[in-house]
């Protein structure tokens, strides 16, 4: 089934069991979906408003064969989850994420690329490095 909602500025579309959020900043967003993936950069901290921390980091696809499509992506992890993530992970280190994933459209010259970022939910330690 389709159909669309409105609600404050925010349009609801459910499309074969996704759910996909359109808002006015060309954000679309699916609710949940699961990764294998190998830290590639090192993780950053930041806080905002007084307590809350949020840590991001570059992460890529791990892949057997190569396609032409993104392979990197930021992934943002808050809260305590974030500080354990500083605490055990680190780079070269592949994990499972499961998470809220977003694309925004940035216009490139005259086209528009698709940038994903994911909101980290759950996480879980698949192959660490020593």
């Amino acid at each position: 089934p389709t159909y669309k909602k409105t609600k404050s500025k925010l349009k609801y579309r459910l499309f074969n069991n996704f759910h996909i959020y359109e808002s006015k900043k060309d954000y679309k967003i699916m609710n949940s979906c699961s990764f294998i993936v190998k830290i590639v950069s090192t993780p950053e901290k930041r806080l905002i408003r007084d307590d809350i921390s949020v840590v991001e980091t570059q992460v890529q696809f791990a892949k057997l064969r190569k396609k032409k499509s993104f392979d990197q992506f930021q992934i943002s992890i808050w809260g305590n989850l974030g500080l354990d993530f500083l605490k055990y992970y680190k780079v070269e280190d592949y994990i499972i994420i499961k998470g809220i994933l977003s694309f925004k459209q940035k216009k490139v010259g005259n086209r528009f690329q698709k940038e994903p970022k994911m909101t980290v939910i759950k996480l879980y330690p698949f192959l660490l490095v020593n």
